[in-house]
């Protein structure tokens, strides 16, 4: 889970089993990098991932309020052409400063309805989390549909990342708990724990219902919806982008190339942004290969009707969580020059 730390928003001109694939697309080279076509929307490390609104003139990200001493973690709406930041989606009162909110991984439905992880953290006291829903409007008026821990599939997952709406109304996301890694340091253990993404889970926005696991996402580095009901996903130390069909079978449905280490993937209008290479890093215990951290690397667009690719960031910048526009026109993604930092949120126009 990315660290938040202070941000000022400025006005810019500038092992699991999968079934046999079906078919796999030849690996098309990547097109010229488009100069010229990059925004720096925010100044100062640690913005969350964004979401665009349906219009796709604003995106919905998380990032620390200034004037909270205290140090939330608030939403706002910035302009996706480059702005001043609008609006903050944080509590209010006086109960609220002896504690800590942290907002996280907003998603928004076509009805403008905003889901996000929160988590909430009494001064010297206990921390409670939900992934909460309600209209995007402020004040943030919210439903609490999944408590955040949950204990599920004999394990407690201690936080959720990538939520997306499904055309149904549900809710995707993916849920993170932690693993012991073996290791020894000479003669003796030195086993590192470690939070790791177990896989894609499911909820509705009945309060009632408990989240259920996606079959065939086992450990999935990245879950994004895939307009029918399904999942494109990616796996650690991969190098495919994976469709998951509602009922759960799995194929491949293209391939980046050895060593592209395909991640972060994000679909809309008959596209999908994946992050390639970089600084991936994976191991191998018990249940599997497993993603330790997701790192930086290359924003890349596919074009799912022809196959092609494209990088649409610079050569000297890496970056991670890349969002599509509703258009497929536009790409948001965190990064920076040769950062590994959670980095500002840049904006990069898509061939």
């Amino acid at each position: 889970m990315a660290h938040v730390s202070p941000v000022l928003l400025a006005l810019l001109v500038l092992g699991c089993s999968h079934a046999e694939p079906f078919a796999v697309s030849d690996p098309v080279q990547d097109g010229p990098f488009a100069p010229d076509a990059v925004v720096r929307l925010t100044y100062g490390a640690g913005v969350s991932p964004a979401s665009w609104l349906p219009a796709g003139d604003t995106l919905v990200l998380a990032a620390r309020d200034d004037d909270r001493h205290e140090g939330d973690v608030c939403l706002f709406r910035l302009p996706a052409a480059g702005g001043t930041r609008q609006g903050g989606y944080c509590s209010t009162g006086h109960a609220q400063s002896d504690s800590v909110e942290d907002y996280g991984s907003p998603a928004v439905s076509r009805d403008r309805t905003l889901a996000v992880r929160y988590f909430h953290r009494r001064l010297g006291g206990s921390t409670f989390g939900a992934i909460r829903i309600g209209p995007l409007a402020t004040p943030f008026v919210a439903t609490e549909i999944t408590s955040v821990p949950f204990f599920q599939d004999g394990r407690l997952m201690h936080n959720v990342s990538d939520l997306a709406w499904q055309p149904d109304g549900s809710l995707v996301f993916l849920a993170w708990t932690d693993e012991i890694l073996e290791r020894t340091c000479g003669p003796r253990r030195c086993d590192v724990l470690l939070r790791i993404p177990f896989g894609a889970y499911r909820t509705t926005p009945n309060p009632d219902g408990a989240p259920r696991a996606v079959p065939g996402s086992f450990l999935a580095t990245s879950i994004t919806p895939d307009g029918q009901g399904g999942l494109f996903a990616t796996f650690p130390a991969s190098d495919q982008l994976w469709r998951i069909s509602p009922d759960g079978d799995s194929v491949v449905v293209h391939d980046f190339g050895a060593g592209s280490k395909v991640r972060g993937a994000d679909y809309r209008a008959g596209k999908v942004a994946v992050i390639l290479g970089g600084t991936e890093v994976v191991a191998t215990d018990d249940i599997g290969v497993i993603q330790t951290d997701d790192g930086v690397g290359v924003v890349t667009v596919l074009d799912l009707a022809s196959g092609t690719t494209a990088v649409v960031s610079p050569p000297n910048m890496l970056f991670r969580d890349p969002v599509l526009s509703p258009d497929g026109r536009s790409v948001v993604a965190r990064g920076g020059q040769l950062t590994t930092a959670g980095g500002d949120l840049w904006r990069m126009t898509v061939p």
